[in-house]
């Protein structure tokens, strides 16, 4: 049986404040894993298409390239924002390739 984290536990790992470009990534993407449920290789290949900002949803692609189309809520909206340069690299590293 595999051991969960807590309420608590997330609530900690989500309220971390980032000091590097790499934390800020890692929180981003954190942020997003807990708020849409997305697997890490839907949230690793996220477009910057995929991301619609003011009516706060994310256009996953799953297994099989099955498409769902997921809200964030607005606290994780203001993360990726404000670690902007960081998810910005993860889209456009995906947008190149």
């Amino acid at each position: 049986m595999l051991t969960t984290y807590s309420i608590e536990d997330a609530r900690k790992i989500l309220s971390h404040k980032p000091a590097t470009r790499t934390e800020r990534r890692l929180l981003a993407i954190l942020h997003l894993l807990v708020d849409t449920g997305a697997r890490v290789d839907e949230v690793l290949s996220l477009s910057r298409d995929a991301v619609d900002w003011s009516n706060l949803l994310v256009k996953l692609y799953g297994k099989g390239q099955k498409e769902r189309i997921v809200p964030i809520s607005i606290e994780c909206r203001k993360v990726l924002f404000r670690g902007s340069p960081a998810i910005s690299m993860i889209l456009e590293l995906n947008d190149v390739g």
